[in-house]
């Protein structure tokens, strides 16, 4: 009986302890595949993300507490704390500017209106030269409203999947459950809501401290920080 109880003991502990850490091959493998430049960029930016956006926010909590509090907010209320206004200028123009970001997005390249429909093309702005990632369109019910959908339009930004940054996910996700979680869904559907990204969070128990699960969670969150991109 005791040796039963032990290990009766023994296991919740283990188990909870066992939250998949990045080792020194995958961080190196996803910095290979994503470039040192662009890496270098990462890191910046989620360093002012937890210095100058979650310590401002939420001042009392640990960072990888703090991350986890903002991804509890009600999803809907994110976009009006208004992320952008936490950084300071220079982290928002080193990051909205970076190649980084044309890693991570692929922005509006044209958008036009043909058969009352109005229409865009992204592409992804590899160091390479432009890439078409895809097109879309939608019927104008209001053409009253025509320019300011224009405006709009210009101002989106969509996740690009074929950008270095999805591929370094794509090379180390293997082995750890929510990064292969992530991985797929992203591919299906592009864009993760914050309530679909919370309960996946909440089912794998992720290490808010990990390398590479706090920058996954860092350049979900990016998206609201994009509301202060303005194309001219």
């Amino acid at each position: 009986m005791k040796p039963t109880f032990f290990l009766i003991i023994l296991c919740p502990v283990f188990l909870g302890s066992c939250k998949t850490t990045s080792s020194a091959k995958t961080i190196s493998t996803f910095e290979q595949t994503l470039g040192m430049d662009n890496s270098k960029a990462l890191s910046d930016f989620v360093d002012a993300f937890e210095n100058e956006i979650l310590r401002k926010k939420y001042p009392s909590l640990e960072t990888d507490k703090a991350y986890i509090q903002m991804l509890s907010e009600e999803p809907y209320s994110i976009a009006q704390l208004k992320l952008y206004d936490l950084l300071s200028d220079k982290s928002l123009e080193n990051f909205l500017r970076s190649q980084l970001w044309d890693e991570i997005y692929a922005s509006v390249d044209s958008v036009w209106v043909e058969n009352s429909e109005l229409n865009s093309r992204r592409v992804y702005r590899s160091e390479d030269g432009k890439i078409e990632v895809g097109k879309m369109g939608y019927m104008l019910r209001d053409p009253i409203d025509q320019d300011s959908l224009i405006k709009r339009e210009w101002n989106i930004c969509y996740f690009n999947p074929l950008g270095k940054y999805f591929r370094a996910i794509d090379k180390i996700k293997n082995g750890n459950p929510f990064l292969e979680e992530f991985y797929d869904v992203k591919n299906k559907v592009g864009e993760i809501s914050t309530v679909l990204f919370r309960e996946m969070i909440s089912r794998h128990h992720p290490n808010m401290k990990d390398y590479m699960v706090k920058r996954v969670v860092a350049v979900e969150l990016s998206k609201f920080i994009n509301d202060a991109r303005i194309v001219k």
